[in-house]
């Protein structure tokens, strides 16, 4: 069931599949923008370095800017950014 996720402000663009959602914070394509994931981490979906999942968003440990799409597919066990 969707539930308010607290302390995001300026998100763009959301991706949600089963396990994991993805959240895209600033303008598409801009140099500032950042990604955050939450939810369900048993592969590491969240990108954090860990396997702990998570209900409050997270920095996955790569740096990503520019960000302009990003996807989780529904059952999937990954994200994806371009």
């Amino acid at each position: 069931m969707p539930a308010f996720v607290g302390g995001l402000t300026g998100v763009t663009r959301i991706a949600a599949c089963g396990d994991h959602n993805v959240a895209l914070v600033g303008e598409p394509g801009a140099s500032g923008n950042t990604v955050r994931a939450c939810g369900y981490n048993a592969s590491g979906q969240l990108s954090n370095g860990t396997t702990t999942d998570s209900t409050t968003p997270v920095t996955p440990l790569t740096a990503l800017t520019g960000i302009d799409k990003i996807a989780a597919p529904v059952g999937g066990d990954f994200s994806m950014a371009n």
